[in-house]
């Protein structure tokens, strides 16, 4: 077990310092330290220079007053204290560089970067974007699209200039919710028209009828207008409808002796699907009302013999008179 001197002399080879990293003390406050402990103040004496006060093992409290002994014999040296060894320059870590002022030397001014963004061409480079990959208008594939309408010839994934560009997003724009409106007047003029069949055959009213048939062709005639841009089968059904419409108002203006009327409508109709035979019937009719016999004939032998209500009308037309002047 090793003696108190031994231990002693362990904490005079220790250099004091602080908890931050070795920055030495102030030496009032190192005196103090050593004072207490080398058992001045940890054995609460009475006083520093009460050695005799010391207890214990004999050998070991002598060694102790030699200690004091040895201590307050060189110069200068605090009454039962070490000499404080020489102070340490500072750490070069504890040093803190000063901090350059801030320079705008090869920096950009703000007003630069917004004037860059001012002369950013957003759509160009989306043009830049669609045109990668893509051949030369006269390097690039064809395709050809037809219907009973027309013939559509197309250059598909070919660059395209500035000029074409503009004119996509133009029609983009012009033409959005395009589908939804098609959609909103179809639907429109069919209830229109199932409303106009009730008051011609349930209700019997064809000058109601008639007034609902107009106004289901004044709402599909936005899809008519649009026919090119709408693709084959829409455009089929729109087809569909406005031949209905136009044929029932010619049926409902006959009921109600407008014969005139009743002819354009039937004109109307078959200008949309000339193999429609109700509109061609009624035509026959509105003819033969209007007094062209020869006319009506005509249109009843494009309905052939099959045709029972052309038949029977035929038959009517031939058997009466014909009219003079």
């Amino acid at each position: 077990m090793p003696s108190l001197a031994e231990k002693y002399s362990k904490w005079d080879a220790l250099e004091d310092s602080d908890d931050d990293g070795g920055a030495r003390r102030p030496a009032r406050e190192r005196d103090q330290a050593s004072a207490y402990y080398t058992g001045v103040e940890g054995f609460g004496l009475a006083a520093a220079r009460d050695l005799d006060a010391v207890s214990g093992p004999l050998e070991e409290v002598g060694q102790i007053r030699e200690h004091f002994r040895a201590s307050d014999a060189r110069p200068g040296a605090a009454p039962g204290v070490k000499d404080a060894p020489a102070a340490r320059p500072p750490s070069p870590k504890s040093e803190v560089p000063a901090t350059a002022a801030p320079t705008t030397v090869g920096r950009h001014r703000p007003d630069d970067h917004f004037k860059r963004w001012d002369a950013y061409d957003p759509e160009g480079a989306i043009l830049d974007m669609d045109n990668e990959g893509k051949a030369k208008p006269e390097d690039a594939p064809a395709m050809v699209q037809s219907d009973d309408r027309m013939v559509n010839i197309e250059c598909v994934d070919y660059q395209k200039d500035r000029a074409e560009h503009d004119l996509d997003v133009e029609f983009d724009e012009k033409t959005k919710n395009l589908k939804q409106r098609i959609a909103y007047y179809f639907h429109t003029a069919s209830k229109c028209k199932e409303e106009g069949n009730s008051m011609l055959t349930v209700k019997n009213d064809p000058s109601g009828a008639l007034k609902s048939y107009e106004a289901g062709l004044h709402a599909l005639q936005p899809c008519l207008d649009v026919d090119v841009l709408c693709a084959g089968s829409v455009f089929a059904k729109i087809a569909t409808l406005a031949c209905h419409l136009n044929s029932n108002a010619a049926q409902a203006s006959l009921k109600i002796g407008a014969d005139e009327r009743a002819l354009g409508y039937a004109d109307a109709a078959l200008a949309v699907d000339g193999a429609h035979e109700k509109s061609r019937y009624r035509r026959a009719v509105a003819l033969w009302h209007l007094g062209r016999r020869e006319d009506a004939l005509e249109e009843l032998a494009r309905l052939g013999p099959r045709h029972a209500e052309g038949s029977k009308l035929r038959d009517t037309i031939l058997a009466s008179a014909p009219t003079e002047g």
